[in-house]
């Protein structure tokens, strides 16, 4: 039988928040410097989703560096945090050739910031901000430090629900990167995913991953990354 899933159900909603989101794995983020300081260097892309990562003596001089400029960052998962492994300067967008976004950012985390203009979400590393406006669902009943999942489509909160033992797990959408009678191992856009495969698990599509085919992991649940 078919679960029938929501739009926004492709969410990566984490069962405990107090780790910080695929942080073991590591990330490549694009964007553009939104903060930088001596402890830390925050890249905000092109979705608004602002990912920090942490300073460490092994990561490159950010000399140079400023807010505003468009980079590409590679961070590693270290003791429980991101740290900056890498980073370089990417050619800035053409002024000629203004883009407007209105794909839909799905984004699970806790409140940390809510007005009457504006929400701001947290999850491990990674934050975003959307727009409220007379057009967006009500956050009345929301409060700082309420772990919700949210919809956002130009920059605006679109929809918005609070997260419930429904949605225990994370989803996610990757390429099969290993698969054996242990675990499946997903190559997200934020690194390697690995879940274990137990006595209760669905059974995963028969395909070899050697060819690495996609696979939209988000039909199985996945409660023991």
């Amino acid at each position: 039988m078919k679960r029938h899933i929501l739009p926004w159900a492709a969410l990566v909603v984490a069962l405990c928040f107090v780790l910080p989101a695929a942080a073991g794995n590591g990330r490549s983020v694009k964007g553009t410097i939104s903060a930088v300081s001596d402890s830390s260097v925050a890249v905000k892309t092109r979705n608004s989703i602002v990912t920090t990562c942490a300073i460490a003596k092994r990561s490159p001089s950010l000399s140079g560096y400023a807010a505003g400029d468009p980079v590409q960052m590679v961070c590693r998962g270290r003791k429980g945090r991101l740290e900056l492994a890498r980073i370089r300067h990417l050619r800035p967008t053409p002024a000629a050739a203004p883009r407007s976004d209105t794909a839909p950012v799905y984004f699970g985390g806790a409140i940390t910031a809510l007005s009457d203009g504006s929400i701001t979400l947290h999850d491990g590393d990674r934050d975003l901000t959307c727009a409220l406006d007379s057009s967006s669902p009500s956050t009345a009943d929301l409060k700082v430090g309420q772990h919700v999942k949210a919809e956002c489509a130009g920059g605006k909160l679109v929809a918005i629900a609070a997260i419930t033992q429904a949605d225990a797990g994370r989803y996610y959408v990757g390429v099969v990167n290993a698969l054996d009678g242990k675990g499946l191992t997903l190559q997200t856009e934020h690194g390697l995913v690995t879940c274990t495969i137990a006595a209760g698990s669905p059974a995963p599509p028969s395909f070899a991953w050697e060819t690495r085919s996609a696979w939209v992991a988000r039909h199985r649940r996945c409660s023991s990354c």
